[in-house]
């Protein structure tokens, strides 16, 4: 590996580091990946992505277990003690919980990708 030196003034060398930093690379990477016209990926985003996403999908796990465990749980009822509405409005109770949290968890991911 060899050096290669390069004469800037200092806005131009504090731009640089900033493109850089702000890429989650180095200056030597973001130099080498723009000489050769490469994308330059955003690191820092695509951890935001990443991140969210592992949350999201976390998350949808757990209402599905929830939501199968309420479907079984329906199925199994016996609608004979006048019990059934009160069942009924905890499911639900649960489904209305599901719906929010789902709902804040697709913000999530899109407040990420922006």
């Amino acid at each position: 590996m060899s050096r290669l030196y390069c004469r800037c003034c200092e806005k131009d060398k504090l731009e640089i580091q900033d493109n850089a930093a702000s890429f989650g690379m180095t200056v030597t990477e973001l130099i080498i990946k723009r000489c050769k016209d490469l994308p330059v990926r955003d690191r820092g985003m695509e951890r935001k992505i990443y991140q969210a996403m592992m949350a999201l999908t976390t998350e949808m796990n757990y209402i599905g277990k929830n939501i199968n465990q309420a479907v079984v749980a329906i199925h199994n009822l016996k609608f004979v003690d006048g019990q059934q509405n009160e069942r009924l409005d905890k499911f639900n109770a649960l489904f209305k919980e599901y719906l929010s949290k789902r709902d804040h968890f697709c913000g999530v991911l899109e407040n990420a990708v922006k």
